[in-house]
């Protein structure tokens, strides 16, 4: 037809055939003409494989045996790279991944692309932080046009921004991106960031600006439309300045894309945020936690429920381990558990968390000697702030507290503590131990403190002591106090200033006579104070010559290198403090109870005389240097039938778990992670135990079935570990088919012998196996 129309106009000359000339070649000028496709070069397509691994591109054009790309300007013709354009010299310009299910990160290469003018990222699943995400893009100043709107991200706009100064096109509309907006280039012509929670003032100007739906506060003439988020959901996420509930995130809110299928449409309501980035809890500190979920009682149905954790910058407590907060590589550094009606003890597992710079467990029901309740914290070198206030702990302070050598915050309030002040950390700058019966004069470091409150003890009168915050008036001392006495007299029953903490009770200590009812009323505050008291008995008791004797066996070959550990000391009773067998606590006729040497460096072996001390109800003996058989080691165990709590964890035991171990009639709590056993778990298992934790070890076959209350067995080599699922039930990925088979030889080791930790190994001589130690060379006994 075209050919005819042409011969036409050649042949006529009359108007209507000019008519015909001029529809002629408006018709041509407007048919597509078919234009070759241009070759890609080989460096441009490694570059675009590279991004279809790292994004999940599933176009079935991208493949390297096509290297057809369609020209700019023109469209497909056939088998040319879908979304993709060329220049002539087979150079990508363009990418338009418009609508493609694309999840994944894109790849530094593509800094490679150095002529694309033009991407399109749009309506995906793309998710996470902006700024990182976005980092090569920002350094590619020839693109013109970026389009990365309706997905997932969150966090703020790079300043980098600003070096891409080409850019026309801007559109990051419908993400969930805070902060204020960096400088712009200043060769935008259209900016499109609605629907997000940008803040602050919005000071630019484009021909085509469209920023409604943030949380901008400036009136915006030239931005249509201007209507801005409801305040609520500024509160959360956007606010002003400093306000919104993430504003100690520089990333502020992200979505929780749990179950999304699909791009982050208009249509879509807003996901439940949290503030980012939430730190996540490596495995071991989630297993310190749930032992002191255990210890301690705490109830909040958020312990344990996920993994994650409150940032420790966050202005208001996300749903995770409710009152933990978490470093940004999940390391725990603060619990607060105020006010939940805790009673229990604090597991000395909590020495584990040595990056924990605040605790507070204030207000509570706490009812125990303070000495044995803080036992295991004296290692925590990183602790800031202790407080205990509100609670119904008795006895005096421990002299460990000065251990704590980061300590700046310490509060005791309204307990019921006697004896003096010990010697306190220097760095302390803020004390309050007010509202108990301390005696005494105060330790001169404290004219050093910035805050002290000490009103309401027993203390002596002092004019110039610097502990007036709150006034200096102490509880007047009778002549004479009795258990039931009035309020005026409680000093002369616990807290006269003598050797012995109290007339009343010169032979033992102070402590509230709580009745289930006065616990039931809640904490300790300043007017309930003031409660009947009782003596607990003895401080120290005499121990037999055989109960000595059996000591001193154990000195020697465990190590043990006190200068308490000697026949001219008498033995605390439990709950005391003082010159006495450290680590050694008794009941008040002698009869040893506790053996607690943890982080002593002991290497030695445990003496047959431990058979002897049959009233034993704790060994605690973790964090030391032990090498050797754990079947030669509790050899004597058999005869310890009153035997509550065994923690040998962190130490370089090896071999089987012993059979009549776990047997032990009165056993409760065992814990033996850390070490290097093999083999299975034995059966029977006490009917009494209710806590095991075999973390950490080569152990193999299943974990019996048992009621346990608690019970970990994650980085062992278990087929089967269904029945302990307390911190999960993750096993080792290597080291089993040394140490850890199913039978429980290994192939290193034939099935003739166990495998053990190389004693050559100098790290065995000198730390404790903490749970952070590397896997040391293994040899076969």
């Amino acid at each position: 037809m075209l050919a005819r129309t042409a011969a036409m106009a050649r042949c006529s000359t009359s108007p209507a055939s000019a008519v015909v000339i001029s529809f002629a070649f408006l018709l041509l000028a407007s048919m597509p003409r078919a234009v070759a496709p241009t070759t890609m070069t080989t460096a441009q397509m490694d570059v675009l494989l590279a991004m279809k691994s790292a994004l999940g591109v599933t176009l079935t054009s991208w493949q390297s045996a096509s290297t057809e790309c369609t020209l700019e300007g023109q469209t497909k013709q056939g088998s040319e790279w879908d979304a993709v354009d060329c220049d002539a010299a087979g150079n990508v310009v363009s990418l338009n991944f418009h609508m493609q299910p694309l999840t994944g990160s894109v790849p530094a290469d593509i800094s490679k692309l150095s002529a694309l003018t033009f991407l399109n990222l749009c309506y995906n699943l793309l998710h996470g932080s902006f700024e990182p995400w976005t980092t090569t893009l920002m350094q590619m100043p020839q693109i013109q046009d970026l389009r990365i709107c309706n997905n997932w991200f969150y966090g703020t706009i790079p300043a980098t921004i600003s070096k891409l100064t080409q850019l026309s096109f801007l559109a990051l509309l419908t993400n969930y991106l805070v902060g204020t907006i960096p400088p712009l280039p200043a060769t935008l012509q259209h900016i499109d960031v609605q629907s997000n929670f940008l803040t602050g003032p919005f000071p630019f100007s484009a021909p085509t600006l469209l920023c409604s739906k943030n949380c901008f506060t400036d009136n915006i003439p030239t931005c249509l439309p201007s209507t801005q988020r409801p305040a609520a959901d500024c509160a959360f996420c956007g606010g002003a300045g400093a306000a919104g509930m993430c504003r100690g995130y520089l990333e502020g809110c992200m979505p929780d894309t749990t179950g999304v299928v699909g791009p982050n449409v208009w249509a879509s309501p807003l996901l439940p945020q949290f503030c980012a980035a939430v730190p996540i809890l490596p495995a071991a500190q989630s297993s310190v936690l749930m032992a002191l979920k255990s210890s301690l009682g705490v109830t909040d149905s958020t312990w344990g429920a996920t993994g994650k954790c409150t940032g420790e910058k966050a202005t208001q407590a996300s749903p995770y381990w409710s009152g933990v907060r978490c470093a940004d590589d999940g390391s725990v550094v603060s619990i607060a558990l105020l006010n939940r009606g805790l009673k229990g003890a604090l597991d000395s597992f909590i020495s584990v968390l040595s990056t924990l710079t605040s605790l507070d467990l204030s207000s509570n029901l706490f009812n125990q000697p303070l000495h044995s309740f803080l036992s295991g914290l004296s290692s925590l070198t990183f602790l800031k702030q202790l407080l205990l206030g509100y609670n119904w702990f008795y006895g005096s302070i421990p002299a460990t507290i000065s251990q704590l050598t980061s300590l700046t915050g310490l509060s005791l309030f309204s307990n019921y503590l006697t004896g003096s002040l010990p010697s306190l950390p220097s760095s302390l700058v803020a004390l309050d131990v007010a509202y108990n019966f301390l005696s005494g004069s105060l330790p001169s470091l404290l004219l050093n403190l910035k805050l002290c409150a000490a009103e309401h003890n027993c203390l002596t009168p002092d004019a110039n002591s610097p502990c007036r915050f709150f006034g200096y008036i102490q509880r007047p001392a009778a002549a004479a106090g009795v258990a039931g006495a009035s309020a005026t007299e409680r000093c002369a029953v616990c807290g006269i200033g003598t050797e012995h903490e109290g007339s009343a009770c010169w032979d033992g200590v102070c402590a509230a006579t709580v009745s289930p009812a006065v616990v039931a009323g809640g904490p300790n505050g300043p007017a309930k104070a003031v409660l009947d008291l009782q003596c607990t008995g003895n401080t120290e008791a005499s121990m037999t010559d055989g109960t000595v004797a059996a000591l001193l066996s154990l000195k020697s070959a465990l190590g043990v290198t006190s200068t308490t550990w000697s026949s001219a000391y008498p033995c605390a009773v439990l709950g005391s403090s003082g010159t006495y067998w450290s680590g050694i606590a008794c009941d008040n006729q002698g009869n040893v109870l506790h053996l607690d040497m943890p982080n002593s460096k002991l290497k030695g072996s445990m003496a047959a005389e431990i058979s002897m001390l049959t009233s034993l109800t704790r060994i605690s003996l973790y964090t030391n240097l032990f090498w050797m058989p754990l079947d030669s080691f509790t050899s004597h165990f058999t005869s310890l039938s009153n035997l509550i709590v065994l923690q040998l964890y962190y130490n370089w035991f090896y071999g089987s778990i012993p059979s009549y171990l776990l047997a032990l009639p009165s056993l409760t709590k065992v814990a033996l992670l850390g070490n290097y056993l093999t083999g299975s778990v034995p059966v029977p298992i006490s009917t009494a135990l209710s806590r095991l934790v075999l973390s950490y070890n080569f152990l193999s076959g299943s974990v019996p079935s048992h009621p346990y209350s608690s019970c970990e067995a994650i980085y062992n080599c278990f087929a089967d570990s269904s029945t302990c699922t307390t911190t999960g039930t993750v096993q080792r990925s290597t080291g089993c088919a040394i140490c850890g088979s199913v039978d429980g030889s290994g192939t290193l080791c034939g099935g003739t012998g166990v495998c053990k930790p190389d004693a050559s190994v100098p790290l065995l001589q000198e730390s404790p196996n903490l749970i952070a130690s590397p896997l040391i060379s293994l040899a076969c006994v």
